[in-house]
């Protein structure tokens, strides 16, 4: 959530905290909330995640 907008700028943290208390006004109604988020990565972080992930999927044992 952190990077709903831009930070230095002057409304980002007002914006943080409202979204923030709407997810939470969300929960305590018993509300399911989705939020989704995106991170641009380097092929290099992605094939390092995905030799740790190919791993984790053929494993039987401590698939955590």
């Amino acid at each position: 959530m952190e990077k709903l907008l831009m930070k230095g700028d002057s409304t980002h943290e007002k914006f943080l905290e409202q979204t923030k208390e709407y997810i939470d006004d969300f929960s305590r109604e018993g509300l399911r909330t989705l939020m989704l988020t995106k991170k641009d990565i380097s092929q290099r972080e992605y094939d390092t995640w995905n030799v740790e992930y190919q791993q984790a999927l053929s494993t039987m044992v401590d698939r955590d």
